[in-house]
């Protein structure tokens, strides 16, 4: 049995299970809650706390209201994300905008030791993970896996690519030298060489990340014929 089969069966194992169903359901709306009513309070531009910032809490989160576009954006996905995870259908969106919120805030709390909020940070970061899990079904072709190799041959795209971007990087910086920006007049032939050399690099990068993008042609005939076959198998099979 392969790792995405193992994860497989033991994820639909745990979505049958009723008191997980009613289990994700509480938290979906509890994180939810927990979002709207402060991303409100920065959407309509009121200060998050009444601290002064002679503490710590009170400094960050006075910077934090000066920063008003900032801070009414951060407000606005907090609402966002809570409406979201609200419906049955938007939740896995919901889910996967929470989580990196929900990180940076805790991260925040952390850093400014923010009393006993950092350990409900904690907790709601954890509660949001567990939302994810819970979709793994509809989040595991987002997740790393070995791709489909395409049928480019990478020693000639890797050439093509290196000289391509390191003729680009030479370029560029001529002209950066010829309008003396940032100095580069002052780097002479060496400022050149690195250019180059970092444009190769960057080539190669870019030549093996293709490399690895199926093409849509190398084997979509036999991924066809597989997904044929097995759905007239059932059909075969003797009565």
């Amino acid at each position: 049995m392969s790792q995405t089969q193992f994860l497989d069966g033991l994820h639909q194992h745990v979505k049958r299970s009723h008191l997980l169903q009613h289990f994700t359901a509480f938290t979906r709306i509890l994180l939810a809650l927990a979002f709207f009513t402060p991303g409100m309070v920065k959407v309509l531009g009121i200060p998050f706390t009444a601290l002064g910032p002679e503490t710590a809490v009170g400094y960050f989160f006075s910077a934090f209201h000066s920063a008003d576009m900032w801070y009414r954006f951060v407000g606005l996905a907090q609402v966002t994300a809570a409406v979201l995870l609200l419906f049955p259908r938007t939740a896995t969106l919901g889910a996967v905008l929470y989580f990196p919120i929900i990180v940076n805030i805790m991260f925040v709390t952390l850093a400014i030791n923010f009393a006993g909020t950092k350990y409900i940070t904690i907790l709601m970061t954890l509660a949001s993970l567990y939302l994810l899990c819970w979709d793994y079904d509809r989040l595991k072709g987002i997740l790393p896996r070995r791709p489909e190799r395409s049928g480019r041959r990478f020693g000639r795209l890797a050439a093509v690519y290196a000289f391509g971007f390191a003729a680009a990087g030479v370029a560029g910086f001529m002209v950066l030298a010829s309008l003396r920006l940032a100095n580069t007049q002052l780097m002479g032939t060496g400022g050149a060489v690195a250019a180059a050399v970092a444009g190769a690099i960057f080539g190669v990068v870019c030549a093996w990340h293709v490399r690895g993008i199926p093409d849509g042609r190398v084997g979509s005939g036999s991924a066809v014929r597989r997904d044929e076959s097995a759905a007239a198998a059932p059909l075969n099979a003797p009565a």
